[in-house]
């Protein structure tokens, strides 16, 4: 039986990546209760993340 743990891999983040890291940040928000405070977009991390 394989971990699964063994299965993650981080790396850098690439424009190609800005639509997951969008949403993460969104999720990240609702679980803190601080959804309202995020205001940025997908078009934002684009133009200014990268």
């Amino acid at each position: 039986m394989t971990d699964p743990a063994n299965d993650i891999l981080i790396r850098p983040g690439t424009v190609e990546d800005v639509e997951t890291i969008h949403a993460a940040l969104l999720r990240l928000g609702a679980h803190t209760g601080a959804h309202q405070e995020i205001t940025s977009t997908a078009d934002d991390l684009r133009s200014y993340g990268f």
